[in-house]
C-alpha cells in the first residue's frame, strides 16, 4: 500500500511502512479539553531575511493576510484566541489576539531571558530553556499571558509541540535509556505530565489541534494528540527530507527551506485525501500555527 503526501510542491510517494519493532509510544492522561471556540486557522512566519507575516492556513491554501513590522523574534505560538511573540535576549514578550489572520497587540511584558522554545496549546503558552530545563507556562487568552508558573523540566529537548490540550517534547537522543522524551498535558495554563515512552523516534515533532507527527529523516508517524493522550495511527518512509512540521486547526504544513510547501488535512490522526502545494518565503525558521 502506499499514501500519497506532497512535500515541497512536488508530489512524491511514500511508501507506508510496518512499525520498527523499536518504536512504542504509549501515554494515558486524563485531561480536561481546553475551552475554546472554532478552531483557529491563523499563521505566523518569520526569518529568512524577509519580513514576519500572518496569514489563513486550510488543507487547500494559504491566504496572507499582513506584513508585519517586527524583529527580535526568536519563538512563537499560538492559541485558539492569541499570538506570543518572544526574544530570547530580552525576554520581551509581546502578545495579542489572533484571530483569521489578523494579530493585534494588547501588551508587551518581559519574562526571564534565555527560553528557546515556545508552544502553546489551546488556551495555554508554555515557555521552555533546553539548556536549563527551566520553563513557565500560563493562559494565553484574550492576547494576555497570565496565571504564570516556573518550574522545571529535563533539560536538553530539542523539539516541543502542542495540540488543542496536549503536549510532545523530543529528545536528542531517542535511543538513551531511559528514552528521552516527554509528553503531557497543557491546559488552563498548568502543565501535567503524563506516562510518555519511546526507545526510537524522530528528531522533530509538528502538532496541529489535534494530531502529532514525529519525523526522523527517513522515517515518519502520525497519530491523534487529544485529551492528554497520544495514540499513533499511521506511519510511512520518506526519501525527501522537509525542515519544518508545523500546523494549524485541522491542516498540517510541511515546509522545506527553499519555500516548498505541502498542506495537508489531517485530524485526530486520520489523514485526507491529497495535498496541496504552495510557495512560502524561503528560509522560514519560525512558523506558529493557531489550535
Amino acid at each position: 500500500a502506499s499514501v500519497r503526501f506532497g512535500f515541497g510542491g512536488r508530489v512524491r510517494r511514500v511508501v507506508a511502512a510496518m512499525m520498527p519493532a523499536g518504536l512504542t509510544i504509549a501515554m494515558a492522561l486524563t485531561a480536561t479539553p481546553a475551552a475554546a471556540a472554532t478552531p483557529n486557522t491563523s499563521v505566523f512566519m518569520a526569518g529568512g531575511g524577509t519580513k514576519p507575516e500572518t496569514g489563513v492556513l486550510t488543507a487547500s491554501s494559504y491566504t496572507r493576510k499582513r506584513t508585519l513590522s517586527l524583529s527580535g523574534v526568536t519563538a512563537a505560538a499560538a492559541t485558539r484566541t492569541s499570538l506570543a511573540l518572544y526574544s530570547k535576549g530580552s525576554g520581551k514578550l509581546r502578545t495579542g489576539t489572533f484571530r483569521n489572520g489578523i494579530y493585534t497587540p494588547v501588551e508587551t511584558i518581559t519574562v526571564r531571558s534565555g527560553f528557546t522554545a515556545a508552544v502553546g496549546s489551546c488556551d495555554s503558552l508554555l515557555l521552555y530553556n533546553r539548556l536549563t530545563g527551566r520553563a513557565m507556562s500560563g493562559t494565553l487568552t484574550g492576547g494576555r499571558f497570565q496565571n504564570r508558573t516556573t518550574f522545571f523540566l529535563p533539560s536538553g529537548f530539542t523539539t516541543l509541540a502542542a495540540s488543542c490540550d496536549t503536549t510532545f517534547f523530543n529528545g536528542p537522543n531517542p535511543l538513551a535509556v531511559p528514552p528521552q522524551g516527554l509528553a503531557g498535558s497543557l491546559s488552563g495554563g498548568d502543565w501535567t505530565q503524563g506516562a510518555f515512552q519511546y526507545t526510537n523516534s524522530g528528531t522533530k515533532v509538528g502538532m496541529n489541534s489535534s494530531t502529532y507527527l514525529l519525523y526522523n529523516g527517513t522515517f515518519y508517524q502520525w497519530g491523534s494528540a487529544q485529551g492528554g493522550a497520544v495514540s499513533g495511527t499511521g506511519n510511512a518512509t520518506i526519501t525527501t527530507a522537509y525542515d519544518l512540521v508545523s500546523g494549524a486547526a485541522g491542516t498540517m504544513l510541511f515546509y522545506e527551506s527553499d519555500g516548498d510547501a505541502c498542506l495537508q488535512k489531517i485530524v485526530a490522526g486520520v489523514v485526507g485525501s491529497g495535498c496541496a502545494a504552495h510557495q512560502f518565503p524561503a528560509g522560514r525558521t519560525i512558523i506558529a500555527g493557531g489550535r
